[in-house]
């Protein structure tokens, strides 16, 4: 195939999810560079909150702290954001910083080749619905491609041959019914523990949850914020740095070695008061060995 050359770009971005919009933010504000190009291989901006979209997807740490400390957002609605909120976010960063226009769409990068001699990288592209391909030099290459680009299913004996229905956290079928059928979910990470509520709502379905190694559950209390403190928040913006700086301190504060036996005493009790019957789920080490899961009391609720 006939490839295209195009001109010099002092600087290419790849990907357009949260990692290449910081990088296009940092490039404008400390050092006022604007000649860049991000190349994005969909059709929109947003990386992981853009391809996920399974019921209940959500922040797992509190929406304050998930945005950057540049750009703080005041107007967040509930503690713990939900996709198409933390979505609009980042769309909105993108038209405040101008970054917009730098983005080129349905462009997936194949190939990057460092030229010693010339000092610059020779970038293979292909435009993902024409299936053309244009070549490009740079100076500096962004690689901001993320960790969550592919859907990674579990190397299980006879998945292949599975008859029913098979859905990915990472690319959800939403005309999918789930009423009236058996369903089993792998997985009891962080997407899981927000699936499991929602498609647990139906008593029709019957859900067998499937969890490779136990974890720790917190509680997590959704809660929506007042109108004062947005407003505290937009008008006094130093009171928004620091109960930002607050929130940080007692988020990573609550895995320190002092707080495990609290943790795991609190964790315990929630544990037994929603669902008595699966008592012997307490797991034996201490909180914060692993990652602790975030979930709502209908979480527990979900698995009797």
């Amino acid at each position: 195939m006939q490839k295209t050359q195009e001109d010099t770009v002092p600087v290419v971005i790849i990907g357009a999810g949260i990692g290449g919009i910081t990088a296009a933010i940092s490039l404008q504000r400390k050092i006022g560079f604007k000649n860049y190009k991000i190349y994005e291989k969909a059709n929109d901006l947003g990386g992981t909150w853009r391809q996920n979209t399974y019921p209940g997807c959500s922040s797992d740490i509190p929406v304050h702290l998930f945005s950057l400390s540049t750009d703080p957002n005041p107007d967040w609605d509930h503690v713990f954001g939900s996709h198409s909120d933390i979505k609009a976010y980042w769309k909105h960063l993108t038209t405040q910083h101008g970054i917009e226009s730098h983005i080129d769409y349905n462009r997936e990068v194949i190939s990057a080749v460092w030229d010693e001699d010339a000092s610059n990288y020779t970038l293979n592209t292909k435009n993902t619905q024409t299936g053309a391909v244009t070549q490009v030099k740079a100076k500096i290459v962004i690689s901001a491609i993320g960790l969550f680009q592919h859907p990674k299913w579990p190397e299980i004996p006879g998945r292949e041959s599975f008859k029913g229905i098979s859905l990915h956290a990472q690319a959800w079928d939403h005309s999918v019914e789930m009423n009236g059928k058996r369903v089993g979910l792998i997985g009891n990470g962080c997407a899981g523990s927000q699936i499991l509520p929602c498609i647990s709502q139906d008593k029709s379905t019957v859900i067998t949850n499937f969890c490779k190694t136990p974890s720790w559950y917190v509680g997590r209390r959704q809660t929506k914020i007042p109108q004062w403190p947005k407003w505290m928040f937009r008008n006094v913006p130093v009171t928004l740095k620091v109960f930002r700086y607050m929130l940080a301190c007692y988020v990573l504060d609550i895995f320190e070695i002092g707080c495990r036996s609290m943790q795991s005493i609190t964790s315990k009790a929630l544990l037994l008061k929603n669902t008595m019957p699966i008592f012997f789920l307490i797991i034996p080490w201490v909180v914060s060995v692993r990652l602790q899961i975030l979930a709502t009391s209908r979480h527990y609720t979900g698995l009797t």
